[in-house]
């Protein structure tokens, strides 16, 4: 319920331009905050595989 409300006040205020660039901007944060993750999940495939061999 509050989620356009705020569009349509920030539509109000800003121009189209200005938002998009903000949230192109969020979207660049949210991607730089996620290369430790991807570091890290990297780092664990180059191990062994954690699995069973199943001698048939």
């Amino acid at each position: 319920m509050i989620a356009p409300v705020a569009a349509f006040h920030l539509a109000s205020h800003f121009s189209l331009t200005a938002i998009g660039l903000f949230c192109a901007g969020l979207i660049a944060l949210a991607s730089v905050l996620l290369l430790p993750e991807i570091r890290l999940f990297q780092s664990a495939r180059r191990g062994q595989p954690v699995v069973d061999s199943v001698a048939e």
